[in-house]
């Protein structure tokens, strides 16, 4: 159990349309049918929190996809202190990645995001769900035109902060 001052894993359940989330639309509702894309409908700030529940979170491939082309450029382009990725593929990759050498950990925003002029941040918590010693860090993203463009991920203490916990958060 975790000390007091600590906030507990946000716990994520099905709702009526079948799909994980806390209280947003299906990811599936967002997307225009016959091939069409379009940003979801929720305000920047609210992106970044619904990228690391729906797409950093995400287990299932399918939805997982869904999610990046909703939410993603198509050229977009995704760093951390060791490596990068572009593309939805990247991403997709890179998340696939982080779950096989991390199974069962899960990302918890920290706090509310904060946006403006097309640029956005929001901290997170990553490691076990119970775990109080988390990896802690915070993604900075740029918006185009209601995509993220380009995601920058910085890790509290650098990565060996992740790796003094035999953690490493870069896959």
């Amino acid at each position: 159990m975790c000390k007091a001052g600590i906030a507990p894993v946000l716990k994520i359940a099905g709702n009526s349309s079948g799909s994980r989330g806390i209280g947003f639309r299906s990811i599936e509702d967002d997307i225009m049918m016959r091939g069409k894309r379009t940003t979801l409908s929720h305000a920047i700030p609210d992106l970044m929190s619904v990228n690391l529940l729906r797409i950093f979170n995400e287990r299932n491939r399918r939805r997982r996809a869904a999610a990046i082309r909703a939410m993603y450029a198509k050229d977009c382009f995704l760093a951390d202190a060791n490596d990068s990725v572009s593309g939805w593929d990247g991403v997709h990759d890179k998340v696939d990645r982080l779950h096989a050498a991390h199974p069962g950990f899960v990302f918890q925003p920290s706090g509310l995001a904060v946006a403006h002029h097309g640029l956005a941040c929001q901290r997170w918590r990553f490691g076990p769900p119970d775990a109080c010693d988390a990896i802690t860090g915070i993604d900075v993203a740029i918006f185009e035109m209601g995509f993220i463009k380009a995601l920058y991920v910085f890790i509290d203490g650098g990565t060996s902060a992740s790796l003094a916990r035999g953690w490493p958060l870069s896959v």
